[in-house]
This record gives C-alpha cells, structure tokens and sequence, in this order.
C-alpha cells in the first residue's frame, strides 16, 4: 500500500472511531438523563445542538429532542439550562414560544441556583 492509502485507512479509522466515541457519549449521556441527572439532559441537549451546522442544521426530530431535554434539564434545576431556557422563552428559539413569564421563572432560578462567590 502506498504511503498515501495508509494515510486515508489511518485517518478513516481515527473518524470512524471518533463517531463511535461520541455515539456512546450519548448513549451515557442519555442513560444518565433518563435516571434524572440534570447535567446529563442538558448535556444532551447540547450534544444534539452542537451536531448541526448551517450547511446541515439539526433536523426536526433532533431538534424537538434537543428541546425535550433542554426543557427536562430545567425543570431539573439545571443552572445552564435555565440560561438557555430564559433567552429561549424571551426570543422563542429551539422551537421555544414566547413567555415572558416562564422566561422570568427561569431568569430567577438561574440566579437562584447560581454558585455565591
């Protein structure tokens, strides 16, 4: 084989083994949210969002996942999530209406569960 063929196989192997990596960090991800650890629901949260890209954006069905546990993660006290959460009911992303007032709940749990210096 030439040097350049084993550098492709090499590089094939590093990818395929990369995309097995992150579909079992999911999996764990998703293994520990639904025994209701809230980091992990935002984590999978985030793991989905961070998959799209704007030449591929996250599909529907991704994308209402990715909102099912942002929102679970908040409900679950998740400080990150109620960031999220806040900007989302203020503006209306990742499929999130508008709502000042559940924007506010969130906007006080965040600062509530925020980490005192």
């Amino acid at each position: 084989m030439s040097m350049l063929k084993h550098f492709l196989f090499a590089l094939f192997l590093v990818l395929s083994s990369s995309a097995l990596c992150l579909e079992l960090e999911i999996s764990e991800l998703v293994k520990a949210a639904k025994s209701g650890d809230a980091e992990a629901m935002y984590g999978v949260f985030f793991e989905i969002v961070k998959r799209g890209t704007v030449e591929h954006p996250v599909t529907k069905k991704d994308g209402k996942l990715a909102t099912y546990w942002l929102i679970q993660a908040g409900e679950h006290n998740s400080v990150k999530a109620a960031y999220v959460l806040q900007t989302c009911y203020e503006t209306g992303c990742f499929g999130v209406p508008i709502d000042k007032k559940r924007a506010q709940h969130y906007k006080e749990l965040a600062k509530k569960q925020r980490p005192s210096k």
